[in-house]
């Protein structure tokens, strides 16, 4: 018996040859694919370290546009120009005369932080125009905030 092979019919040898290159190249693409996938999460991480740090120049910037307008605030009428620089243990304060809010015994006052170059609130109370119980309430709300982390100096500033 003698089979009969199609003139277009490759020999056996021919497709396995066909098949091992096939292989090979499928090999070398899943290497690149792997390769690629640990490029792609590099990448990633470069971008999200990236889109941090604009994030951070960007509240940069945010603040100090706010401290400039501040400023530009403060020397336009005079209303918010410095009044006084109040120290708090080792820190300087500059306050604006100018009230950014007021209460029944205490007033809001916007100011710079000279060390740090931050805009700060401090609050003043009249302790004298506090009966008992709005003082034990005025303990409370410092005991609050004395939880507040890099804000201790504010806070010691007060006076109970």
């Amino acid at each position: 018996l003698v089979k009969q092979t199609d003139e277009n019919t490759p020999p056996a040898q021919d497709l396995s040859d066909e098949l091992a290159k096939s292989k090979l190249a499928h090999k070398e693409t899943l290497g690149q694919k792997a390769e690629l996938e640990k490029q792609e999460v590099e990448l990633r991480k470069k971008i999200t370290k990236l889109e941090q740090e604009i994030e951070y120049c960007m509240g940069q910037v945010r603040r100090l546009q706010a401290e400039s307008t501040l400023r530009a605030e403060s020397n336009s009428d005079g209303t918010g120009s410095v009044g006084k620089v109040l120290n708090i243990g080792s820190r300087q304060y500059e306050v604006f005369k100018k009230p950014i809010g007021k209460g029944a015994s205490c007033v809001v006052y916007r100011g710079i932080s000279k060390d740090k170059d931050e805009m700060v609130a401090i609050k003043v109370v009249s302790l004298a125009k506090l009966n008992p119980a709005d003082k034990e309430e005025m303990k409370r709300e410092v005991e609050l905030l004395r939880t507040l982390k890099d804000e201790e100096c504010i806070i010691n500033g007060l006076r109970l």
